[in-house]
């Protein structure tokens, strides 16, 4: 007995040593909990409660076509498990990606019931009706969301992981996920193409946020994410730093299939957001430390994020739809404030700390 409780002491810290070091491994099945809304049947009309229930609404989502690209569609699925929650419905995703087969869809977490879901306080604020239809009507249920508390936002959230495929064994296989790599998104060729204008407030942030976060962490390696299309004034600034060494450690450009750059994304320990609907993909990784351009919640126990603010582009943009070519040399040329903790976040706990107004207010925004 003494040998066999000495072993599971041994165990035990391990597995510490393993979540303090932010790896897979161990850890990785930390990230990914059950999730209590799979259906376990849809047998006899019944979802997991059998034929018993009365009828309940059903919030379908037949496809993840037809409006805007991956960041979109992940927003139209989070929505249809909102609004399945909130009117204590059920949910049915798409069988498949049928839009750029990004994601290994897991059709057994593709069926959610929340007919036994505790009732939402912000619910009778909520017109409840089924509705079936592919991401455009549920993206524009966003505003609904905000009736959801934190602790309710990270559960749903974390079913959509288990669907998406985030958590099937050997996801980040072959993945850098360790302590002292940083993965950078840079957005690129759809900011940059005379055919698309970003909505106010997303874009390119500038180099300087950039090189801020790097002074900051020093990592050993860092990873750029981008979009081969076109290749914006950041980028290259950033690959003529490097070229120069003027980088710390080592710096790799990557372009891949965008399942690939993901799969990266998706599995760093430190993540960079640029300001593109992606980063509401993103937010689905496992980081434990993410850096971004406004302060929110963090979806993991003991993540931290960071908020990175230029000198004078609080909340501006660079591309080349609405900016003129000083704006533009003015994303090379600003310089940043050091990164703002934003605080540290649980599954209870959620505070940002907004330093601009000089203090700590509790927020729920996830979104």
């Amino acid at each position: 007995m003494r040998q066999a409780s000495l072993l599971l002491g041994v165990l035990a810290v391990v597995v510490v040593l393993d979540l303090s070091a932010g790896g897979w491994g161990v850890a990785g099945a930390r990230y990914c909990p059950r999730c209590r809304f799979t259906a376990v049947s849809r047998d006899g009309g019944g979802g997991a409660n059998g034929g018993a229930d009365p009828p309940v609404v059903e919030y379908k989502m037949t496809t993840m076509r037809g409006f805007g690209r991956t960041g979109n569609a992940a927003i139209a699925m989070f929505n249809a498990l909102g609004l399945g929650y909130i009117c204590r419905g059920r949910v049915e995703l798409p069988e498949q990606d049928d839009f750029m087969g990004t994601f290994v869809v897991q059709a057994r977490h593709r069926r959610l019931d929340f007919t036994q879901a505790p009732p939402e306080p912000g619910a009778k604020f909520v017109t409840c009706r089924s509705i079936t239809s592919g991401t455009r009507d549920f993206f524009y249920k966003t505003g609904e969301m905000a009736r959801l508390g934190g602790r309710v936002k990270r559960q749903l959230m974390n079913c959509l992981r288990h669907y998406l495929g985030f958590c099937v064994p050997g996801y980040c296989d072959g993945q850098d996920t360790s302590e002292g790599t940083l993965v950078a998104h840079i957005r690129q060729g759809d900011v940059y193409l005379n055919t698309f204008r970003p909505p106010q407030g997303y874009g390119q942030p500038s180099l300087a946020y950039y090189l801020s976060i790097l002074n900051f962490t020093r990592p050993r390696k860092t990873i750029f994410v981008y979009e081969p299309q076109v290749e914006g004034p950041v980028l290259k600034a950033l690959r003529l730093h490097a070229r120069f060494g003027l980088l710390p450690g080592k710096v790799q450009f990557q372009t891949k299939i965008f399942r690939e750059d993901l799969r990266t994304m998706i599995c760093a320990s430190a993540f960079v957001e640029s300001r593109s609907t992606l980063m509401h993909t993103t937010q689905l990784g496992f980081a434990r430390r993410i850096f971004s351009t406004r302060c929110r919640a963090g979806l993991l126990p003991g993540s931290m994020v960071y908020r990175v603010t230029a000198l004078g582009n609080y909340e501006r943009f660079f591309h080349d739809h609405g900016n003129t070519r000083e704006e533009q040399l003015e994303s090379l040329l600003t310089w940043a404030d050091p990164p703002v903790a934003c605080g540290r976040s649980g599954f209870q706990i959620l505070y940002v700390e907004d330093s601009l107004r000089g203090k700590v207010q509790e927020t729920d925004a996830v979104w």
